[in-house]
């Protein structure tokens, strides 16, 4: 389609009165430049053609962390449902513990050191290798060498000492504009189109492949 055909689709979707054409057109026009000045003048989180908030807006709850300024815990977003209090078993917390360490930039001087030393001491160590390792032997190295460190704060000394055994778990939670369902949640709800029960995380496995 040319561009001026473009330009009169346009202008003919904005005539609502075909005895005044003409003025039709400007009276939108006037009618659309005001929206658009008004507009700016809105919340952030007021959803306007010109700017469209995500689906699921996460500017709601923030994490209780007491004054913590480790950026792991500095992300916002929403819970939903009724929360369910349950223990976490030992293979539960330290994947938890885990997947904190790998995630908190302050962390990532101790993991730059491990890979070293395991590399150092391992010196045909595979990638795949170093993953087994780090799963493994990484929660309780961390423990020790933050305590050794005279540049640990408080934050990092917290971190080290792990946290409770005691979680609870909720329906879904949305944040960074998606939503993630429990796989209870999605059983009782059977006419969704979309399956998001889990975390898709990318990882290099060598140069080649992802």
């Amino acid at each position: 389609m040319y561009v001026f055909e473009r330009a009169m689709h346009y202008l003919r979707l904005k005539v609502r009165n075909k005895a005044r054409v003409e003025g039709s057109i400007v009276e939108a026009c006037i009618v659309q430049e005001i929206t658009n000045c008004v507009s700016l003048y809105f919340s952030d989180r007021v959803r306007t053609i010109w700017k469209k908030n995500p689906r699921y807006n996460n500017g709601g709850t923030r994490v209780q962390n007491d004054g913590c300024t480790l950026d792991v815990f500095q992300h916002v977003g929403n819970l939903h449902g009724r929360p369910i209090a349950r223990e976490l078993s030992r293979d539960e917390l330290n994947a938890a513990r885990l997947y904190i360490l790998t995630n908190c930039s302050a962390v990532d001087r101790f993991r730059e050191t491990f890979e070293d030393e395991k590399y150092a001491s391992h010196p045909n160590l595979t990638s795949e290798g170093l993953d087994e390792m780090m799963a493994s032997e990484f929660v309780e190295w961390f423990e020790i060498a933050c305590k050794e460190d005279p540049n640990s704060d408080e934050d990092l000394w917290n971190l080290a000492n792990g946290c409770s055994s005691r979680a609870y778990s909720y329906s879904s939670y949305d944040v960074n504009g998606f939503r993630f369902r429990s796989e209870i949640s999605e059983k009782k709800r059977r006419r969704l189109k979309t399956v998001n029960t889990g975390v898709c995380l990318s990882s290099t496995a060598n140069w080649s492949k992802k």
